[in-house]
């Protein structure tokens, strides 16, 4: 059985040696890299696992931060009112590389808290208007900040989470299979 440095050491000018090494063939430019078999498959194939990893979990983060939030603000907002949807805004963002707008409407919803009346723009749009101006809507608010408050029954919030962090969790798997169909 040879070592590393013999069979570095058996290189004769610019043809390449091939050496074994527990009934391994060995390149030169294997031998070069230190004994790691470094070819280009296996850079495809840590660039493309690594990235579909960063990818899987960059949105489970996400996912799982809006899922979090969303548990928080549940248990802060524990008084419940009823609210009107006053106005509905209209928002209009375009991406840089589309000529297209993509459209958000936004409720303003106001609602009494004790003798106050409050009047805040809801947090989550939707790209068809989701409710009527006039429309009556339970809102669970909290009592130390009015700031902070949701439209009961809003599932957008969960579903934005789920989506987030099912996208993170293919992600991750397609980076596992890949690593270990290409490894």
């Amino acid at each position: 059985m040879q070592d590393l440095g013999s069979c570095a050491a058996r290189r004769v000018g610019s043809s390449p040696t091939f050496c074994t090494m527990n009934k391994t063939v060995w390149s030169d430019r294997e031998i070069q890299a230190g004994g790691i078999k470094m070819n280009d498959n296996f850079m495809f194939g840590v660039i493309f696992s690594g990235m579909w990893a960063l990818i899987g979990v960059l949105f489970f983060v996400i996912g799982s931060v809006m899922f979090r939030n969303r548990k928080k603000k549940q248990i802060r907002c524990t008084s419940k009112t009823y609210g009107t949807v006053m106005d509905m805004i209209r928002h209009e963002h375009y991406e840089s590389d589309s000529a297209c707008p993509s459209i958000s409407f936004y409720p303003v919803l106001g609602f009494d808290i004790g003798e106050q009346r409050v009047t805040r723009k809801y947090t989550y749009g939707s790209a068809q208007p989701k409710y009527t101006i006039g429309q009556t809507v339970e809102i669970y608010y909290n009592p130390a900040n009015y700031e902070e408050f949701y439209i009961a029954g809003d599932a957008l919030p969960k579903t934005l989470a789920v989506i987030f962090t099912a996208v993170g969790c293919v992600a991750i798997v397609i980076a596992v299979i890949s690593a270990i169909l290409i490894f």
